[in-house]
């Protein structure tokens, strides 16, 4: 594996992370430009799409999110290229070629 981000942020074996431990990661090893919000939809997609779960917990100040995974990085690689492959196939351009430079109005 070329780096641990994965392990650190999906966990593979139920470990719950809040939205709060995500961004401070994405922050300080790959992007410090992202904000936390940008963190907490995406982190939402992916569960509204079945890739990771989330609980709800109590914690200062009331409720929060936590998200985990239950799968492990191959389980996650092989999902994702499996999904890839599925919508590259759906892709609304095979259904209609056009040419280059053509405009459409």
């Amino acid at each position: 594996m070329v780096d641990n981000h994965f392990e650190t942020i999906m966990g593979g074996s139920h470990i719950r992370f809040s939205t709060k431990k995500v961004w401070t990661h994405v922050r300080d090893n790959l992007e410090k430009g992202v904000s936390r919000v940008t963190v907490y939809h995406f982190l939402d997609n992916m569960a509204d799409n079945g890739i990771i779960r989330f609980d709800m917990a109590s914690g200062k100040g009331g409720m929060r999110v936590l998200f985990y995974s239950e799968l492990t990085e191959m389980e996650f690689r092989k999902m994702i290229s499996e999904n890839l492959g599925q919508n590259v196939r759906r892709a609304p351009w095979k259904s209609q070629p056009q040419r280059w430079g053509s405009a459409t109005s």
